[in-house]
């Protein structure tokens, strides 16, 4: 994890706990901006 950040599979340790307590649109919006923090050289 770097910068919030999981690297393996991009979502924030927030994320991760609370993932099964969102809404399918929440998961989708989350799934939605994977690619690119996934991508960010930030969370190099």
């Amino acid at each position: 994890m770097r910068d919030g950040i999981c690297r393996g599979c991009g979502r924030t340790l927030t994320e991760i706990e609370d993932w099964t307590e969102y809404t399918q649109d929440e998961k989708q919006a989350i799934m939605q901006q994977l690619p690119e923090r996934l991508t960010d050289p930030q969370t190099d």
